[in-house]
Order: structure tokens, then sequence, then C-alpha cells
């Protein structure tokens, strides 16, 4: 008798946690997992539409984890190498590129273009720079979906700016002068502030004519006469005290709003983060022999899976584009969308239409690198050399030495050698 009370108790614990196992994770659904770095605000609401998309699609579950910035690519080339990865990332569209060889990421255009559920006008819908990203991968395939730019812009101090009838500058010449202007009345104050040395880096070698990456060679070329001309004229700026790599305080922003820093160049996603009442923001200056603005698309990549977990995740990242939720996403970060339908949400327009960071920003000045492989790592190369040329080293060294790292870091050739 007690062997059958023993074996009727297993038996009931046994169907008690696979009930409890089928309400957790849902395994009568098709699961969907999403990885981001999110945080804050943001990871609040996209947990949020997630339970939104969750109630309103009875076959599918989407999971949401987020994790640190630090590492994060790492994180995601391990799980998906041992098969226990994300089905989508929220990231850059230069990470989808090193999984195209392997035929890891999905070709997103297999979906949109379904007579039954892709999304119909999608090109239509879509700014052209944002598509051209999207589909600038080796194999000419798209992998990416964009989801919202993000570029650099001119914070200034509007009350110092008038006191000492000073223009917005277009040119970093102009900026250069009017950083001397403002050190010579305040000199315990910081003129121009650089955010982010990535940004200011690729705007260098973007207004040069005669800067290259490659992708049927795989070969970036930056070494040029007109880019020395930039560079010299960082570290003699530099050497002047006009611009600043490092924030006084905790922050750009906190320097900016305590009026201890007078300008910087920032994401337009930094207006989140000033308080200031008399600022403005301004196009990012030029000087080159073209007109350049660094682009940068944030956006979702759907790893290929089996056609089930593929056709979910398509519709997860259908319902993250949809008019309201995409213009909550660029409300949240700070970000503008690329598509038309968005721009056309009243919750859009009211955020947008007060930003001025945003009404500041020229898409049609700015552009994107191609999507290839290793693309982080050229622009770490980049970044390094200004940080380089910051601490004192001979602006040719640098120069060499970047260069011949950015073809290291985009040719897998150069790599196995």
């Amino acid at each position: 008798m007690k062997k059958l009370v023993v074996i009727f108790l297993l038996i009931v614990m046994a169907f008690q946690l696979t009930a409890c196992n089928l309400i957790e994770t849902g395994d009568d659904k098709t699961q969907v997992l999403i990885w981001h770095t999110y945080s804050g605000d943001l990871a609040n609401f996209i947990a949020s539409e997630v339970q939104n998309f969750n109630l309103e699609n009875e076959d599918i579950n989407v999971v949401v984890e987020s994790y640190p910035k630090e590492g994060f690519e790492a994180k995601v080339e391990e799980a998906i190498a041992n098969g226990v990865g994300p089905d989508i990332i929220i990231h850059y569209a230069s990470e989808a590129a090193k999984y195209i060889d392997t035929g890891l990421v999905v070709d997103l255009e297999t979906y949109l273009n379904d007579p039954v559920s892709g999304i119909s006008d999608f090109e239509e819908n879509v700014d052209e720079k944002a598509l051209d990203e999207a589909k600038s991968f080796s194999d000419g395939k798209m992998h990416f979906m964009p989801l919202a730019y993000e570029g650099p812009v001119f914070y200034y101090n509007k009350a110092i700016y008038d006191e000492l009838g000073l223009s917005v500058p277009t040119t970093w010449e102009e900026l250069a002068e009017n950083c001397r202007q403002i050190k010579a009345a305040y000199p315990e104050k910081v003129a121009f502030g650089i955010y982010d040395l990535s940004s200011l880096a690729l705007t260098f070698l973007g207004q040069s004519d005669d800067v290259a990456f490659d992708e049927e060679t795989l070969a970036a070329s930056f070494n040029t006469d007109s880019v020395k001309v930039q560079l010299d004229n960082f570290k003699a700026w530099l050497s002047e005290d006009l611009f600043r790599t490092k924030p006084i305080g905790e922050s750009f922003s906190a320097d900016f709003n305590n009026v201890t820093l007078v300008s910087y160049m920032a994401p337009i996603s930094e207006v989140n983060n000033i308080n200031l009442e008399n600022y403005e923001v301004a196009k990012i200056m030029q000087s080159g022999e073209k007109t350049f603005t660094p682009l940068k698309n944030i956006g979702a990549i759907i790893f290929a899976s089996d056609k089930l977990s593929e056709e979910a995740s398509f519709e997860v990242v259908k319902f993250l584009v949809s008019g309201e939720t995409n213009a909550n996403f660029c409300k949240i970060l700070g970000l503008i969308s690329p598509y038309r339908l968005t721009r056309e949400n009243k919750v859009y327009q009211d955020y947008a239409s007060n930003n001025k960071a945003i009404l500041a920003f020229s898409v049609d000045e700015a552009a994107s690198l191609p999507a290839l492989e290793g693309l982080n790592g050229a622009i770490d190369a980049i970044t390094e050399m200004l940080e380089a040329i910051a601490n004192g080293e001979d602006v040719n060294m640098a120069l060499i030495d970047a260069e011949n790292k950015a073809n290291y870091a985009i040719n897998p050739e150069l790599q196995s050698e």
C-alpha cells in the first residue's frame, strides 16, 4: 500500500512540474528569444511591448533578456555557435556580417515579400539610406531590419555665443576660432568637448573624398593628404586647449548643464541629458571635400533556425517597426525613425517636433559605412588613432598604424596570414 501511495505522489508531482513548465515557458507556443543591451526606460518599454505582443499572439511566446554592452558581441557569437543563442538581437548592421558566410542570419526579404505575412510597400515606407545599409552585405541580401537612426550634432550654450557675438560654426576652422574667443573671455571654461571620438574620426574620414572602405576588395584606405590635414588641425587645436576629449565632471552633459562646458559634439540622443535653459543645437561642422555626417542605424537581426521560429521572429520584428511601437522606441532612445509611417504617427510627431537635436540633424547629409565583417574592429582602430594623437603621438605614425589595423579587421585573408 505504501508503495502505491509513493508512486501516486510521484505521478502527481511529475504532472504538477510538467504543468508548471507549460505555464512558465509556453511549450505549446513557438518561442522567440530577444537579446539586447538596453536598461532603464527602454528595457521596461521593450518588456511591456513584448507582453502586449504575447497577449495578442496566441501561437508565439517572446522572452526578452538584457545584457551589458561590454562583451555582448562575444556572448552572442558563443551562444550561436553552441546552438543556444537568441532568435533576435537588437544591434548594428555590421554585427550580422560575421554570420553571413555560415548562413546563420536570415534573409529578411524572404519574409518581407511574402504575399500573406510580409510587409506591403516596405521599400516605399523606409528611407533609402536605411535600406541601403540593410542590404550592404557581401551577399547582397537583407540581413538587418532598421529601427532607428543615430548621429552626432553640435550642442552650444546660446547665452555665451550671443554675449560674445559668435555665429554658429559651419566648418571646423570656424569652430576653432570661436573656441579661441571663448577661451579669451572665459579661460576657466572648456570651449568644445568631444563626446565620442569614433564619431569625430568617422566625420574626418568621411569628409575627405579620397577615403574608401571597399566592399569588393575588403580594403580600407584613409592614409591620405586630406585626412592628414584634418588630423594635424585636430592635434593643434588640442594643444591650444580649444578641444577636450574628456569631461571635467562625470559627463559632458553635466559639464554643459553647469556651464563649465560651452559646446560639444555628441549624439542626438544626448539631448535627453541636457537641462540647461538657454542652449541650441546645430548640424555638425564640415571642412573636407564633401559633406558628410556619420550615420548609425540600430536594428534587428534574426538568426537562422527552423521555419516556424523564423516566421515567428519575423512577426516580432514586424511588430517592432509598426507605427506606434517604433515611435515610442525612438522617443525613449531619443532617435530618428527611418519609416515614413512612423514619422506620420502623432506620438512621433509630438516628440520629434519639440526635439532640438532631431530638428538639427540632417539625414540627407549623413551616410553609414558598408556593413562589413570586422567593421567594428576597423572603427576601433580609427578611434584609437585619435586617442593616440590626443596623447601626443605623431600623426603619420598613428595613421599608418590605424590603416593597418583597420585592414586586418575587415580582411579575413590578412588574419589568416
